[in-house]
């Protein structure tokens, strides 16, 4: 009996580790399936240029950046990396680690919904890129995971122009549900995802 009653605990302690599994991957999933017409769309990994890049400034936040793609991180551990980043490296300015602090505070209550892009001009396309009168691109994202439940849409952006993060608010009438794309205007494409308002910050 006391062995039937071990054997039931096991099962059902099993039963909640899988299904707390099955949970925390629906809520880190995110879209990685980004298109965008003239241009080549990137999931940014170690091999892409930009990660080289930010390597240059960043010790913690490249590969914060690599394991939110990979699926293994989501926000708060984004965030988390962010503040590190302000104690662990001693070769950031004061404007840097004031960035990196605001940046976490405004993604407090936030998710990723898709992956961190790299997007640039793709030669072999027949549509010519224009940028607006201000120099900045204007980019329309297919973004598949899209729906009218996710609020608060915005980008969020590293700047290689600046050598600062942005958060750059995307107007509701840049937001095409049916048509699943959002269209973004950043100065600099190089590394960017789109988030929304987590569900309990609703």
């Amino acid at each position: 009996m006391k062995l039937k009653k071990r054997i039931m605990a096991c099962v059902v302690a099993a039963a909640v580790v899988v299904t707390s599994a099955v949970t925390a991957m629906a809520a880190g999933s995110i879209d990685k399936t980004g298109k965008a017409d003239g241009y080549k769309v990137a999931v940014v990994d170690t091999t892409t240029p930009i990660y080289q890049e930010i390597s240059k400034t960043y010790t913690v936040l490249p590969g914060a950046v690599v394991d939110v793609n990979k699926g293994t991180d989501v926000m708060k551990d984004f965030i988390a990396a962010a503040k590190e980043e302000t104690t662990a490296n001693a070769n950031l300015t004061e404007d840097q680690k004031a960035n990196l602090l605001e940046i976490a505070e405004k993604l407090e209550g936030t998710e990723f919904v898709t992956a961190f892009y790299s997007l640039t001009e793709d030669e072999n396309s027949d549509v010519t890129i224009e940028k607006t009168e201000d120099g900045k691109y204007k980019v329309t994202l297919t973004v598949q995971n899209l729906t009218k439940d996710l609020t608060g849409l915005k980008v969020l952006a590293y700047n290689a122009k600046t050598g600062l993060w942005e958060i750059v608010e995307i107007p509701a009438e840049d937001i095409d549900l049916e048509n699943h794309t959002v269209t973004i205007t950043l100065e600099d494409i190089s590394l960017f995802s789109i988030i929304s308002d987590a569900p309990a910050a609703k």
